[in-house]
């Protein structure tokens, strides 16, 4: 099938730890790594274009509060990779020698959060 890697695989790793009374952390590191996989089916006059695998990796420190308050930091993409997500073939239906673009993953981010639970 088309976009869809033959190996695909995710690694999560939580480390939750108290930091004072009603407060405590939680630190994750997520691994994905996504296979090669072709974009389309591919026929003569758009031919198949295969992207490459790519590995990523995200960090994250949350703050579990009262109240139900959960503060985070997060870095995604810690080693900025630029992979490639999908891509399009249809201009090289016109011109077989046209450029392909392709569409990659979003460069590294720094970010803070808030969230606020209901149950």
């Amino acid at each position: 099938m088309p976009l869809s890697p033959r190996y695909n695989f995710a690694l999560v790793a939580a480390y939750n730890f108290d930091i004072v009374t009603n407060y405590s952390g939680v630190f994750t590191v997520t691994d994905r790594y996504v296979g090669d996989r072709l974009t389309a089916f591919g026929t003569p006059i758009s031919p198949q274009y295969e992207l490459a695998a790519y590995n990523l990796t995200d960090l994250n420190l949350s703050v579990l509060a009262p109240h139900h308050l959960e503060y985070g930091l997060f870095l995604k993409n810690v080693f900025d990779k630029a992979g490639e997500v999908s891509a399009t073939t249809i201009a090289n239906e016109y011109n077989p020698a046209a450029p392909v673009p392709v569409f990659i993953t979003q460069p590294r981010t720094v970010g803070l959060s808030v969230r606020i639970k209901t149950d």
